[in-house]
């Protein structure tokens, strides 16, 4: 087990070590990008990672206070799920009920060092498949640019 101030280093330490790792790769667009916090630039869609004990997860969600905004959200990315390709060994579930799509990695720890390959590996899959789905679909959406 970890202290709080351990953990809380450690968690640190490993999302610095991602974005350094994913500095240079270029969006499918070509441009620099900031990985970790990626922009999607519609306000209504948001792509973000996650880490939980054992579990890592890639999600991209539709978050508008219109429901009806929202739905057509929802399945303007719906038309474009075959575009999604899945992650190396994982698939992206999509979740109506709350509007997510979410890939995920069990039985990865990121306070456990010598996780971090598989981690950073699984990460850089998934966020790179986003990415080359995002640019393709986001034409596609009303315009809720921030």
């Amino acid at each position: 087990m970890w202290s709080k101030v351990e953990a809380k280093a450690l968690r640190q330490q490993f999302w610095t070590a991602l974005g350094q790792y994913m500095r240079p790769v270029p969006s499918a667009e070509g441009e620099a990008i900031n990985w970790i916090n990626y922009k999607t630039g519609n306000k209504a869609v948001r792509l973000r990672m996650q880490e939980e004990k054992n579990l890592l997860q890639t999600i991209i969600s539709v978050e508008t206070i219109d429901g009806a905004q929202q739905a057509l959200v929802w399945n303007t990315l719906q038309a474009h799920r075959s575009l999604l390709q899945p992650a190396e060994g994982h698939h992206w579930v999509w979740q109506a009920d709350d509007h997510t799509i979410i890939c995920r990695k069990t039985d990865v720890h990121i306070l456990q060092q010598a996780h971090w390959p598989q981690a950073i590996s699984f990460f850089k899959q998934s966020l790179v498949q986003a990415d080359a789905w995002w640019c393709h679909v986001k034409y596609f959406l009303p315009d809720t640019e921030t």
